[in-house]
């Protein structure tokens, strides 16, 4: 490491005046942006650009008591749309009249659906009796806490260490000065990127570290906002110390002297948490001296799109989120044009437990053929919804009847979505398919982001679908055609096919965009957003074509 950590990055300063702004007056006025502007000597019509894009900042004062109720997919099943249909006479009840309920993107609280935040603070588990209760506590000044997250239990295999253990792995390599023999090791033990496209850990760390240039970064993609994603929120609140050694390690490994973790807005308990580990870091002088990286968290300003690595590199240069065209690809050109390696929170709390137990270790895990092990979050129609570790090539049968507790009492099994919203879904006779990359990319669907959701009989598949494309709709950054029309053209086809208007006329004009979208849309959001409509024509066509004209 060289005694000057960064001569490049700047923090996006535009995006935290504006946050801060916000946070101070609960909203942007017009003369709060032409202020912040010409603090920053930036046009106006920059700023502005940037607050009009991220869903967190609002252009007018919002109203009292700010109620947003998720109703995306988990929500969906759990009953989000009742609550939010029902908000306005619950509110009434609660003695808080004129109430204005709003629908929103996914909170990450899918585990214990319906999820609302209220005020800024995000509550789960919702009954219409609990969401009154809440309002009503609002209303005269208490304010319930937010509610508490679920966590991974403390013995788990990714976690190497026993009491006081933390770092020991970094520590270690502290006095090694050969980061090949981490890429090595990671090589060696087929991890993958557990991020959703599964690109093998190893190579990507490489190419960053062969990659020309003495500044380098390391980012932390702590940006899960994809329906019936959450298992990234679990692990930094039971093993945030891993995350951030995972983050260490890397800055090692690949030669960089400064580490972001990109984190979610509605992830503040959990930002607070890691804050705490990196203080602890520093008074351990593991960061931030003349031989150790720095590191620091940023908050997104919203937007499911930051999830997208150059999106989220946009972000951190103060730009809006909009994917750059690749190649160039980080790992050459990242963070203004540096190598960038970029791995999301479990990847990164993986590594000490590969590196301490070796790759033979990893790969002792798994099943028909596959290799290693996940950290998996089951959503929907189960008993005991939650985050559990599972090894590669488990058939999803024993994951929703095991540790998952299988369906309630009387419910039936009619689909699942291996993972997340971008996956699809498939029927109940695929259950048995092995819970692995190459098995579910051969059924057509995809492991995604370490999400399944159990759906069982009597859900309406063409609503569901609606549900999932329309968030892609929305999120979408509406910078290539493809995805920016296609997912509104998408949208509105099944709206009409709810309203019993639809027609089967339209069909292959259907199919065309959705092959334009996988084939040219810049992004992933744009090339998953057609599989889960495909997917009704795959397994589901009964549910649709009968409803067609």
């Amino acid at each position: 490491m060289t005694e000057n950590a960064s001569t490049v990055y700047k923090a996006p300063a535009k995006i935290e005046a504006l946050l801060s702004r916000q946070q101070d007056e609960g909203y942007l006025s017009k003369e709060a942006i032409a202020e912040i502007s010409k603090n920053l000597g930036v046009p106006i019509y920059d700023s502005y650009g940037i607050a009009s894009f991220f869903p967190h900042f609002h252009l007018e004062k919002p109203q009292k008591p700010k109620v947003q109720v998720c109703r995306d997919m988990s929500c969906l099943l759990a009953g989000g749309d009742a609550l939010l249909g029902n908000a306005k006479n619950l509110a009434r009840r609660a003695g808080i009249r004129n109430l204005r309920p709003e629908s929103c993107a996914c909170l990450g609280r899918c585990d214990k659906g319906p999820a609302a935040e209220i005020e800024g603070r995000i509550y789960s588990s919702l009954s219409d009796e609990k969401f009154q209760d809440i309002l009503a506590s609002w209303k005269n000044g208490t304010r319930r806490p937010a509610s508490r997250a679920q966590k991974l239990k403390h013995a788990t295999r990714i976690n190497p260490y026993r009491k006081n253990g933390a770092f020991g792995v970094l520590r270690a390599l502290m006095k090694n000065d050969k980061p090949e023999s981490v890429i090595d090791v990671l090589k060696k033990s087929g991890l993958r990127g557990m991020g959703g496209a599964g690109f093998p850990a190893g190579l990507k760390w490489s190419f960053v570290l062969s990659a020309p240039g003495t500044e380098k970064f390391v980012v932390c993609n702590a940006d899960e906002s994809e329906p019936g994603t959450f298992k990234d929120r679990a692990i930094m609140d039971s093993h945030p110390e891993l995350m951030i050694e995972g983050i260490l390690i890397a800055c090692r490994a690949v030669g960089a002297e400064r580490a972001i973790i990109y984190i979610r807005h509605e992830y503040g308990a959990q930002a607070r948490k890691l804050g705490k580990v990196i203080e602890r870091a520093r008074k351990a002088r593991l960061i931030g001296t003349k031989n150790t990286p720095t590191l620091e968290i940023f908050t997104s300003p919203g937007g499911y799109i930051c999830g997208e690595e150059t999106a989220l590199l946009e972000v951190l240069e103060d730009k809006r989120a909009q994917p750059r065209d690749k190649p160039p690809f980080p790992g050459t050109a990242g963070l203004f044009g540096k190598p960038t390696l970029i791995n999301n929170v479990e990847t990164f709390a993986l590594i000490p437990a590969v590196l301490k137990n070796g790759a033979g270790w990893f790969t002792s895990f798994g099943r028909n053929g596959a290799r290693g092990f996940k950290v998996v979050g089951v959503s929907g129609a189960v008993r005991k919804p939650g985050i559990y570790e599972v090894e590669f090539g488990t058939p999803i049968r024993e994951i929703i009847e095991g540790p998952a507790g299988g369906l309630p009492a009387g419910a039936r099994l009619k689909a699942f979505s291996p993972g997340g919203a971008s996956s699809g879904f498939l029927p109940a006779s695929l259950v048995d398919i092995p819970y692995d990359f190459d098995s579910l990319q051969e059924a057509g669907s995809m492991l995604g982001s370490g999400a399944l959701v159990v759906i069982p009989e009597g859900v309406d598949m063409v609503a569901l679908a609606h549900n999932v494309v329309r968030f892609f709709r929305d999120e979408s950054c509406g910078k290539c055609v493809p995805c920016r029309l296609g997912t509104e053209k998408l949208t509105a086809f099944l709206e009409r096919t709810l309203s019993g208007v639809g027609r089967a006329s339209e069909l292959p004009a259907m199919r065309d965009i959705c092959e334009a979208m996988k084939d040219t849309s810049i992004c992933g959001l744009g090339q998953a957003a057609p599989i889960p409509y495909l997917s009704l024509f795959e397994y589901f066509e009964s549910d649709i074509v009968t409803r067609l004209k």
